[in-house]
């Protein structure tokens, strides 16, 4: 989780490419290729725009980044899509434990998507989302999955 960072939410218009471009995280993926993580942003009144942290964070609820590092880190599946993004994909389960053993109570697969492009400015775009693919279609990852997948 990235700490002392505040969430900034922007209501209008994107904030300058400047903002939208600093590099909040970056690591390698699972074939040892750079990933960044840049602030980005989201808007609610344009729920479709925006990418990186700003939208993971406050889109679909994704507080611990650690999540989308390990999910890129050591993926269950990795797809290209038709644009040139790739997916990376694993489960996230929340478990119930007894005294002899535990259940999967809940899972939902959760997805980072990221492009290996070019950035506006120097460097790669990077990571454009992580959301949970939920049976309900909703935007939101359940709040297990901040727990559910570490590094």
């Amino acid at each position: 989780m990235l700490v002392g960072l505040p969430a900034v939410s922007y209501a209008q218009a994107p904030p300058p490419v400047s903002i939208q471009g600093e590099v909040m995280k970056t690591w390698e993926d699972g074939r040892g290729n750079d990933v960044v993580l840049r602030r980005g942003y989201w808007s609610a009144g344009k729920p479709r725009a925006g990418f990186g942290y700003e939208k993971i964070l406050n889109k679909h609820g994704i507080t611990d980044l650690g999540v989308v590092e390990s999910i890129v880190r050591r993926p269950d599946s990795v797809e290209s899509q038709v644009n040139g993004r790739i997916a990376h994909t694993s489960a996230a389960r929340q478990f119930k434990c007894y005294i002899t053993g535990c259940t999967v109570v809940q899972s939902v697969p959760v997805i980072v998507i990221i492009d290996y492009g070019e950035w506006a400015g120097p460097g790669q775009f990077g990571v454009v989302t992580a959301y949970c693919d939920n049976a309900d279609g909703s935007w939101r990852c359940p709040d297990f999955v901040n727990a559910a997948i570490k590094p």
